[in-house]
């Protein structure tokens, strides 16, 4: 007999610094190890989607696209995009790796770093309106290019179409009302508990951003800032 966790079969599409880490470590109490999915990005996943049919716990920094394929209900936390963009900056300052993004926020001030963004893929794909491309694709550059000729209203469009299929969606900055949803769409036989994990240490809040930065880095999330707009009014308030 095959054991099923009393959640059923979830997909958190983890948008990176949006909370998905202690999202996770909420619901992992109710999940054996190794049904839960080990992989964290998409070009790890197969192919044949089948192969993962053993998992009923995923989170990744998958986009809609994969997720929709695993029979999962979906999940998933946004962030007001000016906040994102800060603390990922600081976190890649923080993590121990000095390649691929965390390297170019070693090496530049925070204004330098946002000048670069739309240059650089790695920054690029973490930064310039990720959370649209994720939730109306993926978090690849593969996604951007073959969709290239999507027009921006279209690419918003699809994101908050897409959304339409999530069991749940949530905010950051209302993490206790996403949890309070999770365990009402999920009924579990004991109440899931938030969690945090993967805070930054150094956390800074875009309202202490200059006004210069904030309009740098709108040019940056202007779709991501329509999209979590969109969110707060449909989903949480």
């Amino acid at each position: 007999m095959v054991y099923l966790s009393p959640l059923g079969k979830i997909a958190i599409v983890h948008i990176g610094k949006t909370g998905g880490t202690s999202v996770k470590a909420a619901l992992f109490p109710y999940y054996r190890r190794r049904h839960i999915c080990p992989y964290q990005f998409e070009h790890q996943y197969p192919e044949n989607i089948e192969k993962l049919s053993k998992y009923q716990l995923f989170d990744s920094h998958i986009g809609f696209s994969v997720a929709n394929k695993l029979g999962a209900s979906m999940i998933t936390v946004l962030r007001n995009p000016f906040d994102r963009t800060a603390s990922l900056y600081h976190y890649w300052r923080e993590v121990e790796s000095d390649a691929d993004g965390p390297v170019y926020a070693k090496t530049l001030d925070f204004d330098s770093f946002i000048d670069i963004a739309q240059d650089i893929t790695v920054v690029k794909l973490a930064t310039v309106n990720s959370q649209t491309w994720q939730l109306a694709f993926g978090a690849t550059s593969e996604y951007r290019d073959t969709n290239i000729d999507l027009s921006e209203d279209e690419l918003l469009e699809k994101a908050i179409c897409n959304l339409e299929k999530f069991a749940v969606v949530g905010v950051t900055e209302a993490m206790p009302k996403f949890i309070e949803k999770l365990n009402k769409r999920f009924n579990p036989p004991s109440p899931i508990i938030p969690a945090r994990k993967n805070i930054t240490k150094s956390r800074v809040g875009s309202g202490e951003l200059p006004i210069r930065i904030r309009r740098k880095i709108g040019d940056l999330v202007y779709l991501d800032l329509a999209l979590y707009e969109h969110v707060l009014k449909k989903y949480i308030l």
